[in-house]
Parts: structure tokens; sequence; C-alpha cells
């Protein structure tokens, strides 16, 4: 199966939605993130919920700060937001953690969560958003079932 990373970009929320499916290494996460950055509609100051739950990470400690490197270097990248990261393996959760700890200079709050009402909660969804973002993620889920 090929690595899937898919994003939109809700406007009236200020919300970004982003939704990973396969193996990933640090190299392809920053690639990945410097197209949702140029797209026309991105916004650094939207808050971001990652949607992990059904990815790995081949990612070491080093790299993370790699990514947070990058991060710090490409201002349009970063602004005062809220990113929430759902998870559902240690894998998963301590790549999120490693971010978590290697943060310190980026004008983010973030959190680990390990579901989705968890992370709507954080990023301060309304019960009609949740309901919406849910529906968008688990459309983005239901595509890559589809793609070959």
């Amino acid at each position: 199966m090929k690595n899937i990373m898919q994003y939109e970009i809700i406007n009236d929320l200020r919300l970004i939605i982003e939704y990973y499916n396969g193996e990933f290494h640090i190299d392809e996460l920053i690639h990945f993130k410097e197209g949702v950055g140029e797209d026309s509609n991105y916004n650094p100051e939207y808050n971001i919920i990652h949607d992990f739950g059904e990815s790995h990470f081949g990612v070491e400690f080093s790299d993370i700060k790699m990514y947070v490197d990058f991060l710090l270097r490409n201002s349009c990248h970063v602004g005062k937001r809220k990113v929430t990261m759902i998870t559902s393996t240690p894998n998963q959760v301590v790549t999120a953690m490693g971010f978590e700890m290697q943060k310190q200079n980026l004008p983010v709050e973030s959190k680990v969560t390990s579901t989705f009402d968890a992370a709507a909660s954080f990023v301060e969804l309304s019960e009609e958003a949740h309901r919406e973002i849910e529906k968008r993620i688990n459309k983005m889920k239901t595509a890559r079932q589809y793609n070959l």
C-alpha cells in the first residue's frame, strides 16, 4: 500500500485537517508540509488537527529536531495556533511527544490525543463544526480505501 497524506483547509473555521496513512520518514513529512504551506488558502495561524491514527513513523528523535528546525527556518509555516495530534499506537505517541518536547521556540500550543473528540475539544470546535470536521476526516479515510 502506498503512503497517503491529505489535507483540507477550512477557512471559515480557521482550521487545517491532515490525514496520514502509511509509513513516513521525516523528509516526506517536511515535503508535505512545504506543499501545505504553498496552498493559497494556507494561514500559519489556523489551528491544525493531524490524524496519525493509520500511520507509522520511521522517525528518530533527531529527526523531530530536524522538523522543528525546518519550521523555525521557514517562518511562513509558523504562527500562534493550536495543534493536536490524534494517535493510536505507541510509535505515534512517542513521535508526537517528541515534537512536544522539541517545540520550545515555536508559538504553538500542542496536545497529543487518542480520540477525535479530544482533538476537537482542544481546538475548540463547536458541536456542529465537530460533526462536520469528523465527516470530512472520515471521507479522507474512505477515499484512501479506493486509492489504488
